[in-house]
């Protein structure tokens, strides 16, 4: 990782930054839902998993909505 640091700084840091968000969305995931998934059945839990980045989504359009006045009236069906 630090010869590819050394090499392209600006590229390395792109992907870092990918990196760093995807972690701290799964770290919020966890945090807010720290009881594992309850379904046993594959499809069930993909359902269930599902739920939880909705619901964690929902949370965060909110948030947003409240404090950056971001409202989410775009090509959404009425």
């Amino acid at each position: 990782m630090l010869e590819e640091l050394v090499e392209d700084p600006q590229k390395w840091l792109e992907a870092y930054h990918k990196r760093s968000n995807v972690e701290g969305s799964f770290s919020i995931l966890k945090r807010d839902n720290p009881s594992p998934l309850r379904k046993k059945l594959d499809e069930r839990r993909e359902q269930e998993t599902f739920g939880r980045a909705c619901n964690q989504n929902l949370k965060r359009l909110c948030y947003l909505n409240y404090t950056e006045n971001i409202n989410p009236k775009g090509n959404w069906p009425k």
